[in-house]
């Protein structure tokens, strides 16, 4: 009777060993398979990143061409004005000097 005891746990010790076994080798293929999921979206978020990076530059010098044309449509304004100021100015000195 004791030795079918001891047979019982033994075959019940390497049951539990070869579940543990089991559980372990589950465990290991499960975190390599989750490291190359990780891989997988840091590259794809690294991809869209330097995508977004990129349009993002494209649009800033667009910007930078857009406010430089629109600085000159500006300055020719200006000078435009000033010039219409100066006629005015001139205008009205010599109307000053008739009278």
């Amino acid at each position: 009777m004791r030795k079918e005891k001891g047979e019982g746990q033994n075959e019940i010790m390497g049951f539990l060993k070869n579940q543990s076994r089991s559980m372990e080798e589950n465990l290991k293929r499960m975190k390599e398979e989750t490291m190359e999921g990780i891989k997988v979206r840091n590259a794809n978020t690294k991809e869209f990143l330097t995508s977004e990076l990129s349009k993002l530059k494209n649009e800033l010098e667009r910007k930078k061409k857009d406010w430089q044309i629109e600085k000159k449509i500006m300055q020719v304004r200006i000078e435009t004005l000033e010039d219409k100021v100066t006629a005015l100015e001139s205008k009205f000195e010599d109307k000053k000097i008739e009278t």
